[in-house]
């Protein structure tokens, strides 16, 4: 697993598709992921769909390695929709 595979398949997930909203985790930086940007949408995307919910200190730590318990929350929150 790369540090970038969350990010990456998110990313994959939401290449096509149009998104609007806001981020509110502090560690998703403007400078670093601008709004608009391929990864700023498909991080809104996971979370607007509730797939992804950050971490409990209200982080979404993008550069942390997925780990297998990750890709399958996010699948099962996926199905669950």
């Amino acid at each position: 697993w790369s540090s970038d595979v969350c990010s990456s398949d998110l990313y994959m997930s939401v290449k096509f598709k149009r998104f609007s909203g806001k981020i509110s985790f502090p560690d998703v930086l403007a400078q670093n992921y601008p709004e608009g940007s391929d990864t700023y949408k498909a991080i809104l995307w996971g979370v607007n769909k509730e797939i992804t919910k950050g971490y409990s200190d209200g982080n979404f730590k993008p550069l942390t390695n997925c780990l297998r318990e990750h890709i399958v929350t996010f699948l099962y929150r996926y199905d669950e929709q």
